[in-house]
């Protein structure tokens, strides 16, 4: 059988417990608890590749919208455990939101005008960059 996963619920157990974690790769699952069968196939890959897994459970309420309801969505942390424990997870962090988060929801900020606008012909980095530099080199006169 295989031994159950240490639960850590603050930020100090989960470096405690993660310190303890020595050799190999860890590969993290992040989920919002209510763990089915798809979480089970996450763990499963992340076990494939990685020596270590620690599953996160935390239900982030600023992850809902004011007019999403937050109190409907399924709490099921007496159940996930035995899914990590199946599963052979090493760690789960599930702290709770009310020690993490500020007491007051935080302001956004919408960016507009200006700010928000990218210079003409700025490119974001990365793959985007690279295909609009192929573009621009195909449609150069000398082909630079």
């Amino acid at each position: 059988m295989t031994a159950a996963p240490v639960v850590a619920r603050t930020r100090d157990e989960l470096a405690t417990a993660r310190a303890a974690l020595t050799g190999g790769d860890t590969a993290v699952v992040m989920t919002m608890g209510a763990l089915h069968e798809g979480h089970a196939r996450l763990i499963r890959t992340a076990r494939e590749r990685a020596e270590h897994v620690i599953v996160t459970i935390f239900l982030n309420p600023l992850q809902f919208g004011p007019k999403e309801d937050l109190s409907r969505y399924p709490r099921t942390f007496d159940s996930d455990p035995a899914i990590c424990t199946r599963e052979g997870v090493d760690l789960v962090f599930a702290p709770d939101p009310r020690r993490h988060l500020p007491r007051r929801r935080p302001r956004r900020a919408h960016l507009r005008g200006t700010a928000r606008r990218r210079p003409r012909g700025a490119v974001p980095a990365g793959p985007l960059r690279r295909d609009a530099h192929r573009r621009r080199q195909a449609h150069a006169p000398d082909g630079r």
